[in-house]
């Protein structure tokens, strides 16, 4: 498939896609869903998939959380589904990537493709890691709980892409300046095949 106009190869596609709020504001969400609709049309039929998008929670299709074959239906179905998705708050896309990956395990492709598509935050802040961080302000704490978040997600994904599925991420809205986001997306595609 060409995707954001990179070529991926497979016959099994899940696409992880960030809803969060910048995703949205700066029109990378609808653009994101405009080229998995086109991909989606495009699969042959014996082409499985899944659609999965997060924010501070997932949302995945198919409803059965295993991929499906590309046939009309599925595809006018998914395309109805992703058309419904709205923008969400903030970036988590731990559980998001590990419920894609447990999708695609599942699938009964040989040459097996996760896509990830976002700004690669990991923004999703919660309570009790300020509160591991008290003697210091939340800017810090903030910076302090994504870099473990994100560092713990790609530890994770790591252990749960047993079948050695390829991750592929395309990063959107990346300034020039390498920094824990952009380091983010290279490392998940790096140690991921």
């Amino acid at each position: 498939i060409f995707f954001y106009g990179q070529q991926f190869q497979g016959d099994a596609f899940v696409f992880c896609v960030d809803r969060s709020g910048s995703m949205s504001d700066h029109g990378e969400l609808a653009r994101s869903k405009r080229e998995i609709c086109r991909n989606i049309m495009e699969f042959s039929p014996e082409t499985e998939f899944a659609v999965c998008f997060f924010d501070t929670g997932w949302r995945i299709w198919p409803f059965s959380h295993k991929p499906v074959k590309a046939t009309i239906q599925n595809k006018q179905l998914a395309c109805r589904w992703v058309g419904f998705i709205r923008g969400g708050a903030m970036s988590c896309p731990k559980s998001a990537l590990l419920k894609s990956l447990r999708t695609l395990n599942a699938s009964k492709g040989r040459r097996r493709c996760l896509i990830y598509v976002g700004d690669g935050g990991g923004t999703c802040m919660s309570q009790g890691w300020r509160n591991m961080f008290p003697d210091i302000d939340t800017v810090t704490a903030s910076l302090r709980f994504e870099e473990a978040y994100l560092a713990e997600t790609l530890t994770e994904v790591r252990r749960m892409n047993y079948k050695r599925a390829s991750i592929n991420t395309i990063g959107v809205m990346m300034n020039g300046r390498l920094n824990r986001h952009h380091n983010f997306v290279r490392l998940l595609a790096q140690q991921n095949n």
